[in-house]
């Protein structure tokens, strides 16, 4: 079992993007999106007690704060990047909801799609995604939610 301690950002849509494919739809190419763990057209990174493992990648300097990385930091990234990424988010954008969630934390998921409620707020609560390697999970988190939560993979997820 595998914790990790993230805060939640409207930029997790893009950490859902280094997903293949979801489990009922086709997979999605990331292009030259697909070489970060984390990409960001203009959001913030903030972590406590957390390590990323790749690279992170923002449009905008300076916007990742106390974060361990094992990758590297790429700022600006490229026109090319940015439009691979764009390409991929639109893809994935028009996937219909399995569910609606008011928060993630405390949550079970099995794989899907899931949306989280626009004023959401994950603090203080596991998150546990639960299924195999090759499952894949897709959140769709409103504008304004964030907050801190610990994502815990479980059976080879």
């Amino acid at each position: 079992m595998k914790n990790k301690d993230i805060v939640l950002k409207t930029c997790l849509t893009a950490l859902a993007l280094s997903v293949a494919g979801l489990a009922n739809a086709n997979p999605v190419s990331l292009g030259s999106a697909s070489e970060f763990t984390v990409l960001s057209a203009s959001g913030a990174v903030n972590c406590t007690n957390s390590t990323i493992e790749g690279d992170v990648g923002s449009a905008v300097a300076g916007t990742k704060t106390g974060c361990m990385q094992s990758g590297e930091d790429v700022t600006p990234v490229s026109q090319d990047i940015q439009t691979d990424f764009s390409t991929a988010y639109s893809a994935l954008a028009v996937e219909q909801c399995d569910n609606t969630l008011t928060t993630l934390a405390g949550q079970v998921l099995q794989p899907g799609t899931y949306c989280v409620d626009n004023a959401s707020t994950n603090t203080g609560g596991v998150l546990t995604l639960d299924g195999d390697a090759s499952d894949t999970w897709l959140f769709k988190i409103g504008a304004s939610g964030a907050g801190a939560s610990i994502f815990q993979l479980t059976n080879e997820s």
